[in-house]
C-alpha cells in the first residue's frame, strides 16, 4: 500500500513538472512509473548476477529495490528539469506537429 502512494506522489510530481514547462504532463507521469519499475528490475538482475546469496534475504532485496527506484526516478527528474531549463517550449510552435 505504501508503494502505491509513493508511485502516485512521484506521478503527481512529474505531471506538475511537465505541465509547468508547457509539455503534456501525463506522458512524464507514465514514464516515471516505467522508470520506477525498470530500476527495480535492473537492480534485481544485478543482485541475481553479482550476489545471488542476497536473494534469500527478503528485507535486503526490498530496501535495495526501493533505493534503486528512488535513485533512478530522482536522476531522471533532475535530468528532465535540466533539459526543460535548457530547452524551453516556444509558445509560437504549432501544437499539431508531433515533434514539438
Amino acid at each position: 500500500m505504501l508503494g502505491i502512494l509513493i508511485i502516485i506522489g512521484i506521478c503527481v510530481g512529474f505531471y506538475k513538472l511537465g505541465e509547468a514547462n508547457g509539455r503534456k504532463g501525463w506522458i512524464y507521469a507514465l514514464l516515471s512509473v516505467v522508470i520506477w519499475f525498470g530500476a527495480q528490475f535492473i537492480a534485481g538482475i544485478f543482485i541475481g548476477l553479482l550476489a545471488p546469496e542476497m536473494l534469500n534475504e527478503q528485507f535486503t532485496i526490498i530496501i535495495l529495490g526501493l533505493a534503486s527506484s528512488a535513485a533512478g526516478v530522482g536522476i531522471f527528474y533532475l535530468l528532465l528539469k535540466q533539459h526543460f531549463n535548457k530547452n524551453p517550449k516556444d509558445k509560437n510552435q504549432r501544437e499539431d506537429i508531433l515533434d514539438n
